[in-house]
C-alpha cells in the first residue's frame, strides 16, 4: 500500500552524541541543496533498492533511516531503528528524495528484530521489515562467502543520512565509498577519511565486489562520521535472513560457534554475535 507523501514531509536529524544511531527528535527545515546524506558522498539516482525509513515518533517528529529492499515485500535495515516501534509507525520509502512527490511511501506490516538484539545498539543489530504491497523486480545478491577475505576491498555505501554533521540535510540518497581494514567475527570494520556513513544512514547497505559479482556484503551499523565505522557482515547473518524470509524460526538452524562457517562458505548466525559496538 502506497502513503500520501505528503503524510510524510517531516524528519528529522538524529544528532545523539559521538556514536550515532537512527536518530533523536530534533525537527528540520528544508533541505539545504549543497549539503546532503552520507558524509562526503555523492547524490544517487541508482540502487532503487535502497529507500529511507520514516518513523512515527509522534507529535510531528520523524526519525529516519535506511533500508534495502533485498526480496518482494522484504526489507533490511538496522534493529536500533525500529527496536519497540510498531509496524503501524513505519513507513518504507523507494525514490532519491522524501521531499520528491515523484517517490512512493509503502506500509510496513511487520517487524522481526533479530533474536540477539537487546536494544542495546550493539550485538546483532538488524531487522526485516515486511512491506505491503512492495516488489521492484530486481533485487542484490546477498554475500554468502566468508568475507574474511575483504580486507582491502573496497565498499560502496548508500544512504539517506546527513552530508554534514555541523548542516545535516538528511532525506537524499547518496552514495559514498570506502576501504575495509578489518573483518571481525560478525562485523566489517573501517578507517574512514572524509567519506563516512553519518546520522540516519543506519541500516544501509555496503556493496562490493565478490567473485567477480557486486553483493550485498554488509549493513551500516555504527560509527562516528569521521574516524571510524563498522557494518554488520550479512555473510554471518545470512541464515537468519533466509528462515525470516521463508516463515521459518530465526532460531531454526541453531547458533554457530563464533567464526564457524557452512559447507559452502557462507556464514552462520549467533545469538551472541561477535564484536561489540558502543
Amino acid at each position: 500500500m502506497r502513503i500520501d507523501h505528503r503524510a510524510a514531509l517531516v524528519v528529522t536529524l538524529g544528532l545523539s552524541g559521538a556514536a550515532w544511531g537512527c536518530g533523536a527528535r530534533v525537527e528540520v527545515e528544508a533541505h539545504d541543496p549543497m549539503s546532503r546524506s552520507i558524509v562526503g558522498g555523492t547524490t544517487e539516482s541508482g540502487y532503487p533498492e535502497v529507500g529511507a525509513l520514516l518513523i512515527d515518533q509522534g507529535g510531528g517528529y520523524f526519525a529516519l533511516c535506511t533500508g534495502t529492499v533485498i526480496a518482494e515485500g522484504w526489507v533490511l535495515t538496522a534493529a536500533h531503528c525500529v527496536f519497540d516501534v510498531d509496524p503501524s509507525d513505519v513507513a518504507f520509502f523507494v525514490g532519491d528524495d522524501i521531499e520528491d512527490p515523484g517517490g512512493a511511501f509503502y506500509t510496513v506490516s511487520s517487524i522481526t528484530v533479530h533474536p540477539g538484539y537487546e536494544g542495546d545498539g550493539d550485538l546483532d543489530d538488524l531487522a526485516l521489515l515486511s512491506v505491503l504491497s512492495l516488489e521492484l523486480g530486481a533485487y542484490p545478491t546477498l554475500n554468502r562467502s566468508n568475507a574474511s577475505s575483504l580486507v582491502g576491498s573496497a565498499v560502496t555505501w548508500i544512504g539517506f543520512g546527513v552530508n554534514s554533521v555541523s548542516t545535516g540535510g538528511d532525506g537524499i540518497k547518496r552514495r559514498g565509498t570506502g576501504t575495509i581494514s578489518n573483518v571481525g567475527v560478525n562485523t566489517l570494520e573501517y578507517d574512514v577519511a572524509g567519506v563516512s556513513p553519518c546520522f540516519s544512514d543506519s541500516g544501509g547497505p555496503a556493496f562490493a565486489v565478490v567473485q567477480s559479482s557486486t553483493r550485498l556484503v554488509g549493513v551500516i551499523a555504527h560509527g562516528d562520521c569521521t574516524t571510524f565505522h563498522i557494518d554488520l557482515r550479512v555473510d554471518y547473518y545470512a541464515s537468519w535472513i533466509d528462515n525470516t524470509l521463508a516463515g521459518g524460526s530465526p532460531t531454526d538452524s541453531g547458533p554457530l560457534a563464533d567464526g564457524a562457517f557452512n559447507d559452502d562458505g557462507g556464514a552462520g548466525d549467533s545469538g551472541a554475535g561477535g564484536d561489540g559496538m558502543a
